[in-house]
């Protein structure tokens, strides 16, 4: 099947907003990526996922507007819109976002050292508290212990004096 130029023409300009579109969803794995994922593994995995979103994206663009055929001028306008989001508008909100992430990190710190002092507290009462009972515990044993300890020996001595009395 042929397709003409105002189809071709047509599906160059919508994929040059695919490419804006998929700079978009890079944008939003970039934020985060560096709110989140600090690790090279992570970096390495979500870079990975997008490659495979952006990959179903033109395909399934190429089967909406082509046909199923993935034209070369598609990929090259994918990249084009990718590219012109990426060097301007996402340029820019990179710059906004970089702070708030920054922000949002030294908040996540002191909360955390705030939850970990919370924490450390309750479990030092949490201990004092168990230390105590199972003290109480262990004197109380001890007492019973020292009763059956008197009883014996007083019932030893009972029994030597009877025997010295006979």
């Amino acid at each position: 099947m042929e397709i003409d130029f105002y189809v071709q023409s047509q599906a160059f300009l919508y994929s040059l907003l695919l490419g804006v579109a998929l700079g978009i969803l890079y944008g939003a794995f970039k934020f985060i990526r560096t709110a989140f994922l600090s690790t090279k593994p992570a970096v390495i995995i979500s870079d990975i996922a997008f490659m495979i979103v952006a990959s179903l994206a033109l395909f399934f663009y190429s089967l909406a507007m082509l046909y199923g055929y993935v034209r070369i001028y598609v990929v090259f306008g994918a990249l084009c819109g990718f590219a012109a989001y990426r060097f301007s508008l996402g340029k820019l909100i990179s710059r906004i976002y970089c702070p708030i992430i920054n922000a949002l990190n030294v908040a996540n710190k002191k909360i955390r050292t705030k939850f970990k002092k919370i924490t450390e507290k309750l479990l030092k009462i949490g201990n004092n508290i168990l230390y105590n009972i199972d003290k109480k515990i262990d004197t109380f044993r001890n007492k019973q212990k020292g009763l059956s300890v008197r009883k014996k020996v007083k019932a030893s001595n009972e029994n030597e004096k009877e025997k010295t009395a006979d």
